[in-house]
């Protein structure tokens, strides 16, 4: 139950989350509802008023099943298969709520072409619109420098404070100094995100909303100073998450999940928070700029499916997003095009491995022998092995001690790794079938203890009544 309540905490975020990102990705921006860059008399066209109404139907219809399917994935019983559902979930939810999004796009086209073939060439080539932006590029956008790496450099003290906390305030039912040290780590180098985001946006072309110059200058301060306002609250944000998650490992072990699940949550939530209030104030920084006299230059040719920019005639590696907000590559280069193939590949085949190891993990059997001298416990690989001259002491227990899993593996069909008893205040290398007692308790001359176990009582039974012959025990 507690595996169930973490992955419906930690993965079914992921769906508002979208389904939100998504929702106002359907609203119109500069000029450009569903990727399509609007023609006259669009907004009052009934057709466009239907696909926007069709929209957000098939918007909260793929929402209300990706959630039936994430409550299946709850239901089955085997801690591997689902996890694995959980993860093939992601890939379904991220893929089946982008359908409505492409269906609205090729459906807006449609209506577009339409229209186009109603006017004479000569009107459609003049509705080009040029504009001269070299003076609005000549300023950079200001953003807070300052209190931007001022909360990078809080969300990498935590790496700092754990060198020092695990030797004053060690907490025996948490993993290891260098594990803890590695998730703070990557929690930390993701706050150094916030400013290569605005690295990348400060390489951005100048954003046009009108045909005045010094209009377009104003409103690409105001943008900048928007992100890099949006972009430090976040790295505090997220300095704030890595200092709770380094006091969850000094808590009892019974807190740390509650704490850890509090502080992703509340991140996530203000998070979405602080981009809706940026992307709110930029809409409305467009209106009071925008001057009329400019129409969206119409880039759909170079737009698939609204999402996907390809211009080879564009030097630009990354492009400000259609819809939404933030940053897309430009897949006509070929790092940005191959990259995304590897990345995604990579990530893909990740997932693929991660899933075929709970699968191998659970079904495979724990078995434990008595070969040359050795007691070897063995799950799908070796995991153990104590020769019998090192061992100082067994015990044959018919029930499992109460204790917890520090690094390892915890599933009902097998336990593995580094666990920690309360009760006896002991560190324990485990290998064993919780299901099937009973299980050896080893103890070797240097003080290490082991407990071990089978898919089958009788091979630990066995072992046992083997040592007691040969006089170890």
């Amino acid at each position: 139950m507690g595996l169930k309540i973490m992955m419906a905490v930690s993965m079914l975020p992921l769906l508002p989350i979208l389904y939100g990102v998504l929702y106002y990705c359907g609203k119109e921006k500069n000029g450009i509802l569903y990727g399509v860059t609007l023609w006259e008399g669009a907004r009052e066209s009934r057709q466009v008023q239907e696909i926007q109404r069709s929209y957000k139907r098939r918007l909260n219809t793929w929402a209300l099943l990706c959630f039936l399917v994430f409550l299946a994935t709850l239901a089955v019983d085997y801690e591997s298969l689902m996890v694995s559902g959980q993860i093939l979930w992601v890939f379904f939810t991220m893929a089946a709520l982008f359908v409505p999004f492409v269906q609205a796009n090729q459906k807006m086209m449609g209506q577009k072409r339409a229209f186009q073939d109603t006017l004479p060439r000569t009107e459609t080539a003049a509705r080009k619109v040029f504009v001269d932006v070299t003076a609005a590029a000549a300023r950079k956008p200001r953003f807070f420098r300052k209190s931007l790496y001022l909360g990078c450099v809080f969300g990498t003290m935590p790496i700092v404070a754990e060198l020092f906390l695990h030797r004053i305030w060690h907490n025996p039912q948490m993993p290891d100094l260098w594990e803890c040290e590695r998730v703070l780590v990557i929690m930390a180098a993701g706050v150094f995100l916030f400013p290569l985001f605005l690295f990348l946006m400060g390489k951005q072309r100048t954003h046009v909303v009108s045909g005045d110059t010094q209009v377009n200058q104003q409103f690409t301060r105001v943008r900048g100073y928007q992100w890099g306002k949006c972009c430090a609250v976040l790295a505090w944000m997220a300095g704030g998450m890595n200092w709770g998650i380094l006091m969850a490992f000094h808590l009892p072990y019974e807190y740390f999940f509650w704490v850890v699940a509090g502080v992703g949550f509340f991140f996530s939530l203000g998070s979405l928070g602080i981009l809706w209030v940026c992307g709110r104030r930029m809409e409305k920084a467009n209106e009071k700029y925008e001057a009329g006299a400019f129409a969206a230059q119409d880039e759909d040719a170079y737009w698939i499916w609204g999402m996907f920019y390809y211009n080879e005639k564009d030097s630009r590696s990354m492009v400000e997003n259609r819809t939404g907000m933030g940053l897309t590559g430009n897949m006509a280069k070929p790092k940005i095009r191959y990259g995304t193939i590897v990345t995604v590949s990579a990530l893909f085949l990740s997932m693929v491995g991660v899933c075929a190891w709970t699968v191998a993990e659970e079904f495979t059997p724990v078995s434990l022998s008595y070969e040359n001298g050795m007691v070897i416990a063995h799950h799908w690989k070796e995991v153990y092995r104590i020769k019998n001259s090192d061992i100082k002491s067994v015990s044959l227990l018919q029930e499992r001690p109460d204790m917890r899993r520090r690094s390892g593996t915890a599933m009902r069909t097998v336990e593995k790794g580094d666990y920690y008893s309360s009760a006896d205040r002991k560190e324990l290398n485990v290998c064993l079938d919780p299901r099937q007692a009973p299980f050896l308790m080893v103890e070797t001359k240097e003080g290490v203890l082991y407990l071990l176990g089978s898919h089958e009582g009788g091979e630990t039974m066995e072992i046992f009544h083997v040592l007691q012959e040969e006089g170890t025990i």
